[in-house]
């Protein structure tokens, strides 16, 4: 479960704040596996919030909730988080 960060390998730099999706896609991957069929809820806190509502907009039905502690609009696609949201 713990190791090298992958993304920050494969980029050679720190990801930007859209580039870190992945991540939370590969996590919301294991989170579904792990939860043997019980509701799935993703968190974020001020990027990472943003990026939730992105994953769970894109995810309709793998995601039971979003709990997002103060999102603001970080990603590159203006008012991305709104629509999403």
């Amino acid at each position: 479960m713990f190791g090298p960060n992958r993304t920050v390998a494969a980029f050679g730099r720190s990801a930007t704040y859209d580039e870190a999706l992945p991540d939370l896609e590969a996590a919301l991957a294991w989170a579904r596996d792990e939860a043997n069929g019980a509701p799935v809820v993703v968190l974020g806190s001020s990027y990472s919030a943003a990026l939730v509502f992105v994953l769970a907009a894109a995810h309709p039905g793998e995601v039971a909730a979003v709990v997002a502690f103060s999102p603001g609009e970080y990603l590159a696609t203006p008012h991305e988080v709104a629509s999403a949201a």
